[in-house]
C-alpha cells in the first residue's frame, strides 16, 4: 500500500533494509484483513512477529531541509509499504465424498478487508506462490488461484485464494482394497 502523509528518510536498493523499527511501524496506518472463513473469524495482527518494509521505488525528492540534514526524502505516496507476517489458521472447507476414491476437493481461503479498508486498498494479485509440500496424506496439492470479487450483500473487497486437491489413489489401493481383495 501507499500512504501520502508518510515522509521516509534515505531509503536504500534492498527492500529488506528498509525495515520499520516496532515503534515506527505502531505509529502508521496498516490495511486490517479478516480470515472469513475460519471459525473464529480471525483477523490480521500488528504484533512484533510482523515486518513492515518500504520499497523504494521512485528517486528522492528534495526539500529546503534536506541540505541542513544531508538526508535524501522520499515521499510516502511514490513508494509501496509492504507487511508480511506467518499465520497459522485452519480454514472451514467442505468437501463432496460421492466420487471417492476418484474424487477431488478444493478449499478456499477467503480474506476480507476490515471496516472501511477497502476503500483506501485496491489488492494486486499478480502472484500466488503455494509454499507448503505438494504431498500430502491423502491428497496431493493439484492447483492454486486467486480472484478477488465485491460482496453484493457485505459492499466490501473479498479476495478468495482457492487451493485444488487431488485424492492419491495408489494410497487408498494399498491400504483399503488390495487387502480387501487378498
Amino acid at each position: 500500500w501507499v500512504d501520502s502523509r508518510l515522509i521516509m528518510i534515505n531509503l536504500r536498493e534492498d527492500s529488506r533494509l528498509n525495515t520499520l523499527v516496532n515503534d515506527d511501524r505502531d505509529k502508521i496506518w496498516i490495511p486490517e484483513i479478516i480470515f472469513y472463513n475460519t471459525k473464529d473469524k480471525a483477523e490480521t495482527q500488528n504484533d512484533n512477529k510482523a515486518f513492515v518494509t518500504v520499497l523504494k521505488e521512485n528517486n528522492h525528492v528534495w526539500r529546503t531541509k534536506s541540505h541542513l540534514y544531508n538526508a535524501y526524502i522520499y515521499e510516502g505516496i511514490e513508494n509501496h509499504h509492504e507487511i508480511s507476517r506467518s499465520y497459522s489458521h485452519e480454514f472451514l472447507c467442505d468437501y463432496d465424498m460421492a466420487n471417492y476414491p476418484f474424487d477431488s476437493q478444493s478449499c478456499s481461503i477467503v480474506l476480507v478487508m476490515k471496516g472501511n479498508t477497502d476503500k483506501f486498498v485496491q489488492p494486486i494479485l499478480d502472484k500466488l506462490e503455494y509454499q507448503g509440500p505438494i504431498d500430502l496424506a491423502q491428497y496431493y496439492v493439484k492447483d492454486t488461484a486467486y480472484s478477488t470479487f465485491t460482496s453484493a450483500t457485505q459492499n466490501v473487497t473479498m479476495i478468495k485464494v482457492e487451493l485444488s486437491f487431488k485424492r492419491r489413489i495408489l494410497s487408498v489401493f494399498l491400504t483399503t482394497f488390495l487387502p480387501t481383495a487378498l
